[in-house]
């Protein structure tokens, strides 16, 4: 567990990193002094529960170690912060599935087992600095070097130097380090009070094998009847939509049609190799693999063999993909093990991981000023001549309060995904009492949750955001009434299709790509896209110094967990 959530935080420090390094103004000294301070909090959290606070012991301690006054009080000013927006404790959700990921059941002990997990791991994740600005890659415990060998393992050599290798015991709490030899005589010895006889050159088979007297079919496969199962469950829980149960369903039946190509059918018999492989066949198909159905009913080397065809640049699946995939099959390995059949306990989904080969921040353009101006002065704001598609960008009469309209201020002045906008409900629109200045001021906010209506993409992203008195102005308000009044449980009924179950940002999309074109002739070209709108957003808060835990984990629901929309951080969002 530790692992997965140090490496997870670990990529996304990295990735935050990358980001600030491209700015002009990037000042390595204040991130590692962001970074710092976060690992402190989170070691306080670990230490001392998440009633933790910066009393005077924890001070002295943290004078002791060198940290500056005015550091210390930066770390009871976050701390303080996380616990007063509720910030500081992950979800119990969460946690439940991180103890099942590792085959643990989520009673009360493990979970608080996890939350320490949690916290240490993203404490060290923090503290791990130089690597993100000093390019060093030695780490100070051997835990961590062993999580991190992918970043620092030395090349094989093609002579076997025993004497010279080292295996690192796991997660231990002082370096401890065994040589080759002697660690191969202990797994030896601790292997063959199970192994079978010399004499006996092939082993009984299980029952379950015994009882086989015919080939099976891929239904019959038992890591697809378990993966139904799994798909089942969560459906049942409504924690994976139609969607994320479609992809299951896909990833799991690919895996087990090449466990069948390779005669394997019992988990017992199930290695890392075969994730391997099943790395490999990601490489060899078309890029556009699953798109189309008939990807379903046809066979591995159909599959391959339509790859192969491609060109280069169209061939192999991309990492985010890759990685949803095996984060699936993580999660139905789990459910496997949990039910008590046998699995190999060497099987690592972490290494199966890959990572991105286009830096995040050229995947998407920033929309400047200019930019979005144009895109407010498009019909469709100003008048436009109908309804319908043809006559929104044409110059007009109409102003039409619908999705395309209150949708894309909202992208605009939220920073909020797409699908969580185009999804509200009308009980999504909220309102609270908040003291200001020593004024009650009447705040209104939208709060981005799952719902009947469509899902959240994590966890993490559950969360309240502010709404700009422009949205206001606007007559946001008055529209969701009426929509209410009519008796809509959507927010933007008209994005709802009767005939597709294609989510609903993708009908905005449609509507708004041909103005987005207009507005912003080199859109294409420098990568502007909805999106954008987004990222912009956010670029626009780290330039104002909002610090990026709270930028990241509270107002744009990237980590961390949901937040109320009534302190001083949320409230310079409608400054």
């Amino acid at each position: 567990m530790f692992r997965v959530v140090f490496t997870q935080h670990l990529d996304k420090l990295e990735a935050v990193a990358a980001r600030e390094r491209a700015e002009d103004d990037f000042d390595p000294e204040k991130s590692r002094r962001s970074e710092r301070v976060m690992g402190h909090v989170y070691r306080l959290l670990e230490t001392r529960g998440r009633a933790a606070a910066v009393d005077d012991r924890a001070a002295a301690q943290m004078a002791a170690q060198g940290i500056a006054p005015d550091e210390i009080a930066e770390i009871a000013f976050m701390l303080d912060l996380m616990q007063r927006q509720n910030v500081a404790a992950e979800k119990k959700a969460r946690l439940a599935t991180l103890v099942e990921e590792v085959g643990g059941e989520p009673n009360p002990m493990n979970l608080a087992l996890a939350q320490e997990t949690v916290y240490r791991a993203f404490a060290e994740a923090n503290f791990q600095s130089e690597r993100r600005h000093d390019g060093v890659r030695v780490e100070i415990e051997k835990t961590i070097a062993d999580i991190l060998k992918d970043h620092a393992e030395a090349p094989r050599d093609s002579v076997d130097h025993a004497e010279s290798r080292l295996v690192v015991a796991p997660l231990a709490s002082s370096p401890i380090v065994v040589h080759r030899e002697a660690a191969a005589e202990t797994a030896e010895g601790a292997r063959s009070e199970h192994a079978a006889p010399p004499a006996d050159p092939a082993p009984t088979p299980s029952p379950a094998k015994a009882a086989r007297t015919k080939p099976l079919t891929l239904d019959e496969h038992p890591f697809v009847v378990l993966a139904e199962g799994v798909i089942q469950k969560n459906a049942d829980a409504k924690a994976w939509d139609t969607k994320s149960q479609r992809q299951v369903r896909q990833i799991s039946r690919l895996f087990a049609r090449l466990l069948l190509e390779q005669g394997v059918v019992e988990f017992e018999d199930i290695h890392q190799k075969h994730l391997g492989d099943l790395d490999d066949l990601f490489g060899a198909v078309a890029k556009s693999y699953g798109r189309s159905p008939r990807d379903n009913h046809r066979t591995l080397d159909q599959l391959r063999a339509i790859g192969a065809a491609k060109p280069p640049s169209e061939r192999g699946l991309v990492a985010g993909t890759v990685n949803r995939h095996f984060s699936f099959l993580g999660q139905v390995l789990a459910h496997i093990r949990s039910r008590g059949h046998k699995l190999d306990r060497d099987i690592d989904m972490t290494l199966m991981r890959r990572k991105s080969t286009e830096r995040g921040r050229t995947k998407r353009g920033l929309l400047t000023e200019a930019d979005a101006d144009a895109i407010f002065r498009l019909a469709f704001f100003t008048g436009c001549a109908g309804w319908k598609d043809d006559e929104l960008l044409i110059s007009g009469p109409h102003v039409f309060h619908r999705a395309l309209y209150f949708a894309t201020l909202m992208l605009h002045y939220t920073g909020a995904r797409r699908e969580e906008i185009c999804g509200l409900s009308v009980h999504d629109v909220a309102s609270v009492d908040a003291v200001i200045d020593g004024e009650i001021q009447r705040l209104h906010y939208i709060k981005i949750r799952t719902s009947e209506i469509r899902r959240i993409k994590n966890l993490y992203s559950e969360r309240s955001v502010v709404l700009h008195p422009e949205l206001i102005r606007l007559g946001f308000l008055d529209y969701v009434a009426a929509v209410r009044a009519l008796g809509y449980e959507m927010v933007f009924p008209d994005l709802k299709s009767p005939t597709s179950s294609s989510p609903l940002g993708d009908r905005l999309y449609d509507e708004l790509i041909d103005g987005l074109h207009q507005a912003i002739p080199d859109a294409e070209e420098c990568k502007k896209v909805i999106h954008s709108m987004r990222k912009s957003f956010s670029n626009t808060l780290k330039q104002e110094g909002i610090h990026s835990e709270i930028r990241g984990n509270i107002i744009m629901g990237h980590s961390g967990s949901s937040c109320r929309a009534v302190q001083r951080s949320v409230l310079w969002l409608i400054g």
